[in-house]
C-alpha cells in the first residue's frame, strides 16, 4: 500500500533561531518515508542544514494565519496531509507514522497530540509548562500539554496538528485572528460535521514562553480571542468565563475593601484558600516544593491575564456595538 505523502509546514516571522534548527533536525530524523519540510519565514534565510527535503518559501510580512494559508496553497497540491508544527517544537521520531494510522476513520479530518515541555527546558520556561499541564491552571486545554487518554476533542493547537489536504485546500484559516487562529479553525472543522482526534502517541516537545511577562502576554491573547469565539457562538462552553469572573471578583471586592475592613479580610481569606489549593495541586503534580511555589504564582498570573484579555475583548465588542447602534439612529 502506498505510503501517504505529508508536507510539514513550519510558519514563523522571526529569522533563524537555535530552536528552529532543533525543529528541522528532529523532523529530518522522523521514522517516515514520504514527506517534505517547508519553511515559511518573512524573508529568505540561510540554513546550516542542507537537505533536499527542506525547502524555504519566503512569504513577505504576513500574520501567522495568512502564512498558514500560503503554506496550504503552496504545498498541499500533491500531498495527502499537511502537518503543522511550530518553529520552537520538535517531533518525536514516530510523530507522522502514528498520526497517519488514525486517519483510517474517514470522519477524522485532523489529528494531533500532546505538546509537552522538553526535559532540559530552562526553569523560567518549565514553570510555564507546569501551569499549562494542570487543569486548575489551564482548564480543559491542559490535555494538550501532557499525555492524556486518547479522545475526540473540539480543538488542538497548530504546533502539533495534521490535517487532510482534501479538507485544508477548501477551508483556509481566518486571517483576522492574529492569535488563536487554530481554535477557530478546529471549531470550524467540528461545525462542518467532522472530527478531531487527540492521540497521546502523536507527540512534539514544545518550548514554552518565559515566565512571567512573555507567558502572561501569550495567555492574555488566548483570553482575548477566546472571547471573540464565545461572542460569535463558535465556542459555547461556559468554563472559559471563569477567569474573567475571578478577575471581576478581585476588582470589586478590592475596591469594596477600601471602605470595609471585613470585606478586605474576607478577600484575603479567599485568596489564601485559592493559593493553598493551587499550591497543593502543583505539589502533587510536580513533586518539587520550590517549583510548586513559582507554579502557583504562574497559575495566578495565567488566570488574571486570561481574564483580563477576555474582559478587554468583551468591553471593546460592547462599545463597538453601541457605536454602531448610535450611528444607525
Amino acid at each position: 500500500m502506498k505510503t501517504p505523502s505529508i508536507s510539514i509546514a513550519i510558519v514563523f516571522k522571526d529569522l533563524y533561531t537555535p530552536f528552529l534548527l532543533e525543529t528541522i533536525n528532529n523532523c529530518l530524523q522522523l521514522d517516515y518515508y514520504n514527506y517534505g519540510i517547508y519553511l515559511f519565514p518573512d524573508e529568505m534565510i540561510n540554513m546550516p542544514v542542507k537537505d533536499d527535503r527542506v525547502q524555504i518559501f519566503p512569504t513577505g510580512v504576513k500574520n501567522i494565519p495568512a502564512k498558514r494559508n500560503t503554506a496550504i496553497k503552496r504545498i498541499c497540491e500533491n500531498a495527502d496531509f499537511i502537518a503543522f508544527i511550530d518553529a520552537d517544537a520538535s517531533p518525536e521520531c514516530n510523530w507522522l507514522k502514528n498520526a497517519v494510522s488514525y486517519f483510517s476513520n474517514p470522519e477524522i479530518m485532523a489529528v494531533g497530540g500532546p505538546n509537552i515541555t522538553p526535559e532540559n527546558e530552562a526553569i523560567s520556561r518549565r514553570i510555564s509548562g507546569y501551569v499549562m499541564q494542570q487543569k486548575i491552571g489551564f482548564g480543559s486545554g491542559a490535555i494538550r500539554h501532557k499525555c492524556s487518554a486518547p479522545q475526540f476533542v473540539n480543538e488542538l493547537p497548530t504546533c502539533n496538528l495534521i490535517i487532510r489536504t482534501e479538507y485544508a485546500k477548501h477551508h483556509l484559516f481566518n486571517e483576522s485572528y492574529t492569535n488563536a487562529e487554530d481554535m477557530k479553525y478546529c471549531h470550524d472543522i467540528i461545525n462542518n460535521n467532522y472530527k478531531i482526534y487527540y492521540a497521546n502517541d502523536v507527540i512534539v516537545h514544545h518550548h514554552r514562553k518565559k515566565m512571567l511577562f512573555p507567558f502572561a502576554r501569550q495567555i492574555y491573547y488566548y483570553g482575548y480571542y477566546r472571547c471573540t469565539l464565545f461572542l460569535s457562538g463558535t465556542s459555547k462552553s461556559k468554563q472559559f468565563i471563569i477567569p474573567t469572573l475571578f478577575l471581576l471578583f478581585l476588582l470589586i471586592f478590592s475596591f469594596a475593601g477600601l471602605f470595609n475592613p471585613i470585606i478586605t479580610f474576607s478577600l484575603l481569606a479567599v485568596l489564601l484558600l485559592y493559593f493553598a489549593i493551587c499550591f497543593l495541586n502543583s505539589l502533587f503534580v510536580i513533586k518539587h516544593f520550590v517549583h510548586s511555589i513559582f507554579t502557583t504564582l504562574g497559575i495566578f498570573a495565567c488566570h488574571i491575564s486570561y481574564g483580563f484579555g477576555f474582559l478587554v475583548c468583551l468591553i471593546k465588542s460592547k462599545f463597538k456595538s453601541r457605536v454602531i447602534e448610535m450611528r444607525q439612529k
